[in-house]
């Protein structure tokens, strides 16, 4: 199959989507406010950028795909400045819809390529951890999602402003299994997706490691042989 057209400008492209989603992970609990909030925005459309630059598409769809992202990326620049606007949840809301399919998407489309690969190399590393910060993220938005249909969907009261802060928080000390308790889900959606997250958090790795040991046993025996 010919790769799609940006392909041969784009080596180790998990390289860099591992990079940029690290950053992400590192910068965004350091700023508040109307700010912080349009830096981590920035740094989110980038990680959407390198996220799509992963896909194998034809040239109209990529354009296409950039196209919906950038709109997104605009509308969420414009929900951060225009906190208490009318018609600003529901701007928040398709914002966060649009990323998360992106990212579902590309969870699905890194994940099928990962684990159909015939030789471990470190890009095939980086791409399987980039995966496990996206499952992160990826579940942050979902409870993004649920605190707007359900403001007392979590233990705590948050601030409109520290809504995805604290979602990212949450996805990933209940990723990682830590779970410290101050902030908890209380709704029956809210659980269940913290459940779903908890259980992907413990077998991903697991399923991950194994496959990669898998596939450097058998270089192992076919170089020996």
């Amino acid at each position: 199959m010919q790769l799609g057209w940006h392909h041969k400008f784009i080596p180790n492209k998990y390289s860099q989507l591992l990079s940029i989603t690290i950053l992400l992970f590192i910068i965004s609990p350091i700023f508040e406010g109307v700010t912080g909030r349009i830096i981590i925005g920035v740094l989110f459309f980038g990680t959407i950028l390198a996220i799509i630059r992963t896909f194998n598409l034809t040239k109209r769809f990529f354009f296409l795909l950039l196209t919906l992202i950038a709109a997104a990326f605009t509308l969420d620049i414009y929900t951060s400045v225009q906190v208490n606007s009318e018609g600003i949840e529901f701007l928040k809301f398709t914002v966060t819809v649009t990323y998360s399919l992106v990212i579902l998407t590309a969870l699905i489309t890194i994940n099928r390529k990962i684990f159909l690969v015939k030789k471990v190399t470190g890009d095939t590393i980086k791409g399987g951890i980039a995966v496990f910060f996206l499952v992160g993220i990826f579940w942050s938005l979902l409870y993004v999602m649920v605190y707007y249909f359900d403001p007392n969907a979590f233990s705590e009261s948050i601030e409109p402003l520290d809504v995805i802060d604290s979602m990212f928080y949450f996805s990933f000390t209940t990723l990682t299994t830590l779970g410290y308790g101050d902030l908890t889900p209380v709704s029956s959606i809210a659980k269940t997706l913290a459940n779903l997250e908890a259980v992907t958090g413990l077998m991903y790795p697991s399923i991950f490691i194994a496959r990669l040991v898998g596939l450097y046993t058998a270089q192992e025996m076919n170089e020996d042989h």
